[in-house]
């Protein structure tokens, strides 16, 4: 039986208009609707490519007989505000990612979730709203963002506080400084240290969460 199924036959007719509105058709009304948690955004590296691994999932949903609804809400990051007031947020930016995961689940009578999850915000938030919705629900991660190499070391975000240091004791040129700036951060995926994303992604593996 199908969530929406609780509804009057009147009642019912009205959400198929308002699907239909969306151009799903009658057939993938009748099957299983899962929403599908894009984490993509603009404001954090560590999303950046979620909107294409979101792709792949719902060709996934549709190839296993679903109908997959997107809706999006990125992860933040945390050193985006760089110890100021703004980095304060993460933590409870995770019950509001959780809060609206229910509120968006209930409202449509999502029938499971698939999330796309990356950094220290977004897993633990989608581990609660999984918990919270009490329905078919998986995380998809998308892993971490790899390293560069810069003159034979490996260099990535959390290292330029220490290399503004050497650059201001004068043990690198302020060149070599911006250098690193420009290549420490190069593509996507949470931060590549042990850090709270990184720990959290173990953990939702080993709670059976993941794929």
């Amino acid at each position: 039986m199908k969530r929406e199924e609780i509804l009057d036959e009147a009642s019912l007719h009205h959400r198929h208009a308002k699907l239909k509105g969306l151009w799903y058709t009658d057939e993938q009304i009748d099957r299983p609707l899962i929403g599908v948690l894009n984490g993509w955004g603009e404001i954090n590296p560590g999303a950046g490519h979620l909107d294409q691994l979101a792709k792949r999932v719902k060709l996934g949903i549709e190839a296993g007989g679903g109908t997959p609804m997107e809706f999006t809400m990125s992860s933040l990051c945390a050193g985006m505000a760089s110890g100021s007031r703004g980095s304060s947020y993460s933590l409870a930016y995770r019950d509001v990612v959780a809060d609206f995961v229910e509120l968006v689940a209930e409202e449509n009578f999502f029938d499971g979730i698939v999330f796309t999850s990356v950094c220290d915000d977004q897993i633990p938030a989608h581990l609660m709203a999984a918990a919270r919705s009490d329905l078919p629900a998986i995380i998809v991660l998308g892993g971490y963002m790899l390293p560069k190499m810069f003159k034979g070391k490996t260099r990535y975000a959390q290292q330029v506080n220490s290399v503004y240091a050497e650059m201001k004791k004068g043990d690198i040129s302020q060149k070599e400084f911006e250098n690193i700036v420009d290549v420490a951060c190069g593509n996507w995926g949470a931060c590549p240290v042990m850090g709270t994303g990184n720990t959290m992604a173990a953990v939702a593996e080993t709670l059976g969460m993941t794929l």
